[in-house]
């Protein structure tokens, strides 16, 4: 008797989770409400056709004014050939620049061009991916409709329609079919355009990857010889041709550029320009206030000078923002930015700076002026070789005369604010001597990074010690 009951506790155990959760699968069953089918299309009632026919030619309007994107079509085709040509020419361009050979930064500059063709591209994409989608849904609906309508006209006998409204039934079928030919028109419009579009952006981004690949493989080879030692760039004219036509080419592509960009990103633009107006409006109420400044405090003669020259600080502060501006702005369109920045610095640092030192304005001037040429040059050719040799050259002899200048003013400076710039004077004269040395053997990749290192530096120290004096009229 023992042994029977223990068995069947046994098989209790073992068979009520099972049960368990065999009721449970039973009752989510239960609970899971059925699908509701799809009811049947039913003929349209003969006292329904007249007020039906009428809806339908207001429906059908709407239809084809919805997917009339002929305009919108006819105006990315445009843009989309203009941009094919294009993409053709910096095809050819890119294939020689990594031909060429030479540093990493060769190849980054077209690089940035092909990255906005690809934004561009996806744009287009974009526009034509919604009207794909307003098409289909109105293609559907169409096709619905002409359905029921097809279904009543077959069901005429049988409900014995008179004469007038079969003849209102047949104008009505034959008035949607035409409506889904315009509508399927368009849609093969635009999807044929679609596929081109795409295709162009799969080989856009297959040139974007190959670049990257090429760029990383010169970047790990930065330290050994890339190009032709300088004086051997003088005997040939390369593919550039001879400077003069160089230079030429070098002004057109960067005007070229830069009107390009300013069409495609006007908004942009406009944005800074009125950032910029509201910090111009922010600084002139700031100088009203400034007079009184330095009767309270003296070390605030510096940042009146500053208001004093409103426009130029103002533009200073929105230069600085730019990257959230032109995130993926062209060369050109910086070095155009960056001109003008330049003119701001000429007119707030030689009241800035001590007497001995105003000169420096004008030699940091002549540095930027040298350092452009040198990026808006195609890399590597005579004209960029010789402008990096400039500017390696010019940057050591004013880190040089800036170190004697500093030396000078002795007790004027606090002795650790003069030991980090004097090392920094010393480190800079000593970077841009070996990327003088590097770019004339032929290591120009390795010279480029160090000037572009060293006068990025230069020109971020510069300016955050302008913004931070002229911040401190806002603490």
């Amino acid at each position: 008797m023992r042994q029977i009951l223990l068995t069947m506790l046994v098989a209790a155990a073992l068979l009520g989770p099972s049960a368990s959760v065999r009721a449970q699968d039973e009752r989510a069953t239960e609970a899971t409400p059925a699908p509701t089918p799809t009811p049947a299309p039913t003929p349209i009632p003969a006292a329904e056709i007249p007020d039906r026919a009428a809806m339908v030619v207001s429906l059908l309007r709407d239809a084809i004014a919805s997917t009339d994107v002929a305009e919108g079509v006819q105006r990315i085709t445009r843009e989309f050939e203009t941009e094919q040509e294009h993409l053709a020419d910096l095809t050819e361009e890119t294939m020689r620049r990594i031909e060429a050979g030479g540093p990493a930064s060769i190849i980054e500059e077209a690089q940035n061009a092909w990255q906005r063709s690809g934004g561009r591209l996806d744009s287009w994409m974009n526009a034509l991916k919604a009207h794909s989608t307003t098409i289909a849904d109105e293609k559907k609906a169409l096709d619905e409709e002409r359905q029921l309508w097809e279904l009543t006209l077959a069901s005429a006998d049988e409900i014995e329609l008179p004469e007038a409204l079969r003849q209102q039934l047949l104008d009505t079928v034959s008035s949607i079919a035409d409506a889904e030919a315009r509508v399927r028109a368009n849609r093969d419009a635009v999807l044929t355009l679609q596929s081109a579009v795409a295709r162009e952006k799969a080989a856009v981004e297959e040139m974007i990857a190959a670049q990257r690949d090429e760029i990383d493989r010169r970047r790990r080879g930065i330290i050994g010889l890339d190009s032709p030692p300088i004086w051997a760039v003088f005997r040939a004219t390369g593919i550039e041709g001879a400077p003069s036509e160089q230079v030429a080419s070098m002004w057109s592509q960067s005007a070229e550029s830069i009107r390009t960009y300013v069409v495609e990103r006007s908004d942009r633009i406009l944005r800074q320009a009125l950032f910029l107006m509201a910090l111009l409006v922010a600084v002139l109420f700031l100088r009203r206030r400034a007079a009184l400044w330095t009767q309270q405090d003296r070390s605030l003669q510096r940042t009146v000078d500053i208001l004093d020259r409103p426009l130029a600080a103002a533009f200073i502060i929105t230069v600085l923002s730019s990257e959230v501006f032109y995130p993926d702005a062209p060369r050109a369109w910086l070095d155009f930015v960056g001109l003008f920045l330049l003119l701001a610095l000429l007119r707030l640092l030689p009241r800035m700076l001590p007497q001995s030192m105003r000169s420096g304005a004008y030699l940091l001037a002549l540095l930027y002026f040298l350092h452009k040429i040198m990026d808006l040059a195609p890399e590597g050719n005579l004209v960029n070789r010789l402008a990096l040799f400039a500017v390696s050259v010019t940057g050591a002899a004013s880190c040089r005369w800036f170190y004697e200048r500093l030396r000078g003013l002795g007790e004027n400076i606090s002795d650790s604010w003069a030991a980090a710039i004097v090392l920094g004077a010393r480190v800079a004269v000593a970077a841009f001597s070996i990327a003088a040395i590097a770019n004339v053997v032929g290591a120009v990749g390795l010279s480029i990074v160090i000037v572009e290192g060293v006068l990025s530096s230069i020109y971020a120290a510069i300016l955050v010690w302008v913004a931070a004096v002229f911040l401190r009229a806002l603490v």
